[in-house]
């Protein structure tokens, strides 16, 4: 059986990678959750400082328990000093493979588009 540690013990970010391994029709995976931080600010800001969650999210999964392959997700702000573009919510999910070399992918979900009201909540 594989297993996947996941770098969160968000229930959304489990439910998210649940989904994920169905609709890849991914079975026999044993989902070990391991809470880490992603080492960045609480509500990330821009996609350098969500990427960096991600993978430290990754990064710390990796070291805590014997793994096929470690998974970090991190979600953020994309903000946007232009009056024509909006304010985006976006993830982004690292997903680290062990080996002789580090095996990095990255993945970026479509932005949400927020009002302007639940960006003021957010900051």
């Amino acid at each position: 059986m594989k297993r996947i540690i996941l770098g969160s013990t968000s229930v959304h970010k489990i439910a998210a990678l649940k989904e994920a391994l169905v609709n890849l029709g991914l079975k026999d995976i044993e989902i070990i959750t391991h809470k880490a931080e992603s080492g960045v600010n609480e509500q990330p800001i821009g996609l350098t400082e969500i990427i960096n969650g991600a993978v430290n999210r990754a990064s710390s999964a990796s070291s805590a328990y014997p793994h096929d392959i470690c998974i970090g997700i991190e979600g953020g702000l994309l903000l946007s000093n232009d009056h024509l573009m909006a304010t985006l919510e976006t993830g982004v999910v690292a997903i680290y493979a062990p080996g002789g070399n580090k095996t990095w992918c990255y993945g970026l979900s479509p932005g949400i588009q927020l009002p302007q009201i639940a960006v003021d909540e957010l900051m």
